[in-house]
């Protein structure tokens, strides 16, 4: 086991590792998101410009570009090797940085955490919106976490529901009723759905159909807030506030 440690920084509240699996991605409440080396834990980058905590990262499909979303109302992407970040993404006081995602081609950029309830697809190179998914969150209330499929036709977002919408026209596709306010995730094949919920317990459907496959009962009533498949497909691990 290897420990991750960033002098100032309280909380750290969100990873993600590089696809060559040699760097790490480190956001937290120091308002500045961290590049180490996985083997040494040395810090390679430290990328500036937020005004608050950050709270979502991910790397580009190529490992060129580094993306990250704050509760300062903005996401920012910056490439690495290139001293200055590139300009800002989502500027307004609906978003709170819940939740940003590269699509699989990196032609797209989406991001959940809106309060207005509503999801966002950016153009990853002109920054500019390329649709606004009103109803992401279901009723009222956040959207949370937004995520594409393997294929990268779909993408997927939770809040009051779960909701699958095409990337191409933007429309819903259909809704996963039964979780809310938890974190999504697709299997490696794109054929299931999982989601947590606030509750603790979680749902596995088949994509396609939106048919339940399986129900998982709350361990102990603490919400479920991180999802990832194993690259098998045959595990999900799962985190939530308590720490586990």
């Amino acid at each position: 086991m290897r420990q991750f440690r960033v002098d100032g920084v309280e909380q750290l509240s969100t990873l993600a590792v590089s696809l060559d699996g040699r760097t790490v991605l480190l956001g937290g409440s120091d308002y500045n998101v961290h590049l180490l080396d996985i083997q040494t834990g040395v810090e390679l980058r430290r990328f500036t410009g937020f005004t608050s905590g950050a709270w979502s990262v991910a790397f580009s499909p190529d490992g060129k570009y580094v993306l990250a979303g704050s509760d300062d109302h903005t996401a920012r992407m910056w490439e690495l090797g290139v001293p200055s970040g590139l300009p800002q993404f989502v500027s307004g006081k609906d978003f709170i940085g819940v939740s940003v995602a590269f699509s699989p081609d990196g032609k797209y950029i989406a991001s959940g955490g809106f309060s207005d309830g509503s999801a966002k697809l950016w153009d990853a190179r002109t920054g500019e919106v390329a649709c606004t998914l009103m109803g992401a969150s279901g009723a009222s209330g956040y959207s949370e976490w937004a995520t594409f499929s393997p294929n990268g036709k779909y993408l997927l977002t939770s809040g009051n529901d779960d909701r699958l919408w095409d990337v191409q026209t933007c429309k819903e596709v259909r809704t996963f009723v039964g979780a809310t306010l938890g974190g999504v995730a697709f299997s490696p094949d794109g054929k299931h759905v999982f989601a947590g919920s606030a509750d603790g317990t979680a749902k596995l459907w088949d994509a396609r159909t939106g048919q339940d496959v399986l129900s998982f009962p709350a361990r102990d009533g603490q919400p479920l807030e991180g999802a990832a498949f194993s690259p098998d497909g045959k595990f999900v691990l799962t985190g939530s506030r308590d720490g586990v």
